[in-house]
C-alpha cells in the first residue's frame, strides 16, 4: 500500500523537471514578447503539462512542444515503472497511464496567483502563491476504499490487490480537494531576448515539487 502512495507522489515530483528541458530550447524562434508575469505563467504551465498558445510560443513551435511533452511523459512513465519494479509491484503500462492522467487532472485544480514585485531594466522579482493540493489522507482513504471494495470484488492474488489499489488511487486524485494552506515564494528573474528566465530554477523546481500536501 505504501508503495502505491510513493509512486503517486513520485509522479508529481518528477513532472516538474520537464520545465528545465524546455528552457534549453533556443529562444530566437520566439515571436511574442513576454513580460515577467507572463514568463512565470509559462514556467508554471509547462511544469503542470498544460497546453496553450503561450506555451507553444515560449518553447518555439507546436511540434517542439509536442516532442517535449511526449518525451517527458515517456520518461516519467519509465521512472514510475522502474519504481514499481523495485517495489516488486506489477503495474501495467495502461495503469501507469491512468494514474498519470489522474494526477494531471488533480494538479489542474491548483490555481496560481502571479504578482510582479519589481522590475528594473533586465531584472525583475515575481511572486507566486497557491493553495496546496491536499493529499494528506491519501493512505487512510486508500485503505478505506479497498476495505469497502473487497466486499464486492474477489482478490485472489497480489496483482488483484494492485489493481484495486490503482483504482482507489485514481479515485482519490479525482476527489482531491484544495487545502486552506497557502504557499508563497518570490523569484528573481532576468530578461533573455523576448522572455524572462528564473535565476534559481532549482528553487522553482523545489517549490513546485511541494505543490501537493502529503503525510510522510
Amino acid at each position: 500500500m505504501r508503495n502505491i502512495k510513493k509512486i503517486s507522489v513520485l509522479i508529481i515530483s518528477i513532472m516538474i523537471s520537464i520545465l528545465l528541458t524546455a528552457c534549453e530550447i533556443p529562444l530566437p524562434k520566439i515571436q511574442k514578447s513576454f513580460n515577467p508575469e507572463e514568463s512565470m505563467k509559462v514556467y508554471i504551465d509547462v511544469s503542470c503539462m498544460k497546453d496553450n498558445d503561450d506555451v507553444i510560443d515560449f518553447i518555439g513551435s507546436e511540434s517542439e512542444k509536442n516532442v517535449l511533452y511526449v518525451s517527458s511523459k515517456i520518461r516519467i512513465k519509465n521512472m514510475l515503472l522502474d519504481q514499481a519494479t523495485q517495489s516488486e509491484m506489477n503495474i501495467s503500462d495502461n495503469q501507469i497511464d491512468k494514474i498519470y492522467e489522474a494526477a494531471l487532472r488533480a494538479i489542474d485544480k491548483v490555481e496560481f496567483k502571479i504578482e510582479k514585485v519589481s522590475e528594473d531594466d533586465d531584472k525583475a522579482q515575481v511572486k507566486i502563491s497557491y493553495n496546496y493540493l491536499d493529499l494528506t489522507n491519501m493512505e487512510s482513504d486508500l485503505y478505506k476504499y479497498m476495505e469497502e471494495e473487497v466486499k464486492n470484488r474477489t482478490i485472489q492474488n497480489k496483482d488483484d490487490a494492485v489493481d484495486l489499489a490503482v483504482d482507489g488511487l485514481i479515485k482519490i486524485y479525482e476527489e482531491a480537494k484544495i487545502s486552506d494552506k497557502v504557499y508563497e515564494e518570490t523569484y528573481e528573474m532576468h530578461r533573455e531576448g523576448r522572455v524572462w528566465i528564473i535565476n534559481d530554477e532549482d528553487k522553482f523546481e523545489k517549490s513546485m515539487g511541494n505543490i501537493v500536501l502529503v503525510n510522510e
